[in-house]
C-alpha cells in the first residue's frame, strides 16, 4: 500500500504523523495490500464532534481524513483501514455497515463493533509505537 499526503492550505503535517502511519501500515500488515492510502490533513475545527474518519472505495483507494494528528486518532483510523482492507468493514452510514459478513444496523458509535475494536487496538498500537520509537 502506497501512502500519499494531502495537506489543506493552512494545515501542516505534524512531526510524528508519517512515522505513526508507516508503523501502523507495517504492524497491521498493510504493506503488501494493493492500492494507495491517501492521508488528508485538515485544520482542526472548533466544536467538531470527530477527529478523523476513514473511507474505502471498495477497490484500491483508502482515505483517512485527520483534523487531529494525535497518535490515538491516527492509530484508530489506521485500524479502520485494516478492517476495510480485510473486507471486514463496509460502512453505509452512521451505525449501518457490513461487518464481518453480516449487515449491522441501528447501532450508536459506541455500540458499533468496528469502533470498539478500533478503540481497543489504538491504545495497544500507541503503546507499541512509543516503545519502539523511543
Amino acid at each position: 500500500m502506497n501512502v500519499e499526503y494531502k495537506v489543506q492550505k493552512g494545515a501542516f503535517l505534524a512531526g510524528r504523523t508519517h512515522d505513526a502511519v508507516m508503523f501502523c501500515r507495517d504492524v497491521l500488515l498493510l504493506s503488501d495490500v494493493p492500492g494507495r492510502l491517501i492521508i488528508k490533513i485538515f485544520q482542526p475545527v472548533e466544536g467538531q464532534d470527530h477527529y478523523g474518519d476513514c473511507t474505502f472505495d471498495g477497490v484500491d483507494d483508502y482515505e483517512v481524513r485527520l483534523w487531529d494528528q494525535s497518535l490515538e486518532t491516527i492509530m484508530h483510523e489506521m485500524v479502520h483501514v485494516m478492517q476495510s482492507a480485510n473486507y471486514e468493514l463496509e460502512l453505509y452510514g452512521e451505525g449501518r455497515a457490513y461487518w464481518q459478513g453480516q449487515m449491522v444496523e441501528g447501532l450508536t458509535y459506541d455500540e458499533s463493533p468496528w469502533e470498539i475494536e478500533a478503540t481497543r487496538l489504538e491504545s495497544i498500537l500507541v503503546k507499541n509505537f512509543l516503545t519502539f520509537s523511543a
